[in-house]
């Protein structure tokens, strides 16, 4: 066998060696990637998962220490002790997380792309399964106290450590849930940040809604049912995502949800409270501002180019 042959062989084995060594390289930075992808994917819905319990929690806590006694009952409740409420709500939160919220999860990631999906299930589910019953808690653990005959400043701190206490929790669970979906959308950063802050506007006028049933008449009056319903059903608003640029015929469809859910219903309990209960100092202005914000939605709704 001549020298120039038995190079040449070496050199094709060198190759192939280097190309095996390649590709070996190469399974193992996919293998890593994607291993770190689904740890970070886990990490992420356990966080968002916890981000949904606290306000449960913390909001069944506000209702437990409102409505029990010193023996330990819930004398509203048919006389139940609190341990017992504990146990219910214990079970039915598992129950609800291993059989309804995280084989939901699994459904839609298997099925939806975050990145190209035009709606949030992460925050349907927050809405449902800790945004409803938390308002529950708080219209329970207040308005039930309407037939025992207790003090007004008594029932009036009640509803203060409801608004100033887990109305903010609530709603602030909800924008970290929207957050997080955020995150994983094709976003740019500048317009991402953006939006984070545009999510506070609409978080600060839910607040100011809800603290309206600080006021007595409205506390004692079937309004602040309807103030609570109104405020619900307008976290759905950021159910929806945002349509950009690749997502313009998406346009109008956000835009009526944004008014349907929020700024319409908002404006007319406003005007309501305003008619039915006076003019409280500095009120005017919301009203106001959801009746600029619904004529700019109208004319964005004539020309979506704007959007």
């Amino acid at each position: 066998m001549s020298q120039h042959s038995t190079s040449f062989m070496y050199s094709s084995a060198s190759q192939r060696s280097v190309h095996n060594m390649e590709l070996a390289m190469a399974g193992a930075t996919t293998s890593r990637s994607v291993g770190c992808g689904s740890l970070r994917l886990v990490i992420f819905e356990i966080v968002q998962w916890v981000t949904l319990f606290i306000p449960t929690i913390l909001t069944a806590h506000q209702l437990v220490q409102n409505l029990g006694t010193r023996e330990g009952v819930l004398p509203s409740l048919y006389g139940a002790p609190i341990a017992t409420f504990w146990w219910i709500f214990g079970c039915a939160a598992i129950g609800v997380s291993l059989f309804v919220y995280f084989p939901t999860k699994y459904m839609v990631h298997r099925r939806l792309d975050p990145r190209k999906q035009t709606w949030r299930p992460a925050v349907l589910l927050y809405n449902l399964f800790c945004g409803g019953p938390c308002f529950a808690f708080i219209l329970l653990g207040t308005k039930i106290f309407r037939e025992s005959r207790m003090q007004e400043d008594v029932k009036s701190r009640m509803y203060d450590e409801a608004v100033y206490f887990a109305a903010p929790v609530i709603v602030f669970g909800l924008i970290l849930t929207e957050w997080f979906c955020k995150g994983r959308e094709d976003l740019a950063s500048n317009v991402r940040a953006e939006a984070m802050i545009h999510d506070f506007l609409t978080v600060y006028d839910m607040l100011e809604l809800v603290a309206t049933g600080r006021d007595t008449e409205v506390y004692e009056s079937y309004w602040i049912y309807a103030v609570y319903g109104v405020a619900f059903v307008s976290m759905f608003k950021f159910v929806p995502r945002a349509p950009s640029c690749d997502y313009s015929h998406l346009a109008k469809p956000y835009l009526i949800v944004n008014l349907a859910l929020h700024e319409v219903p908002y404006c007319v309990v406003r005007i309501a409270l305003i008619a039915l209960f006076g003019l409280k100092q500095g009120k005017l202005i919301y009203p106001l501002k959801n009746f600029l914000a619904i004529v700019f939605r109208l004319y964005q709704l004539h020309d979506p180019t704007d959007f």
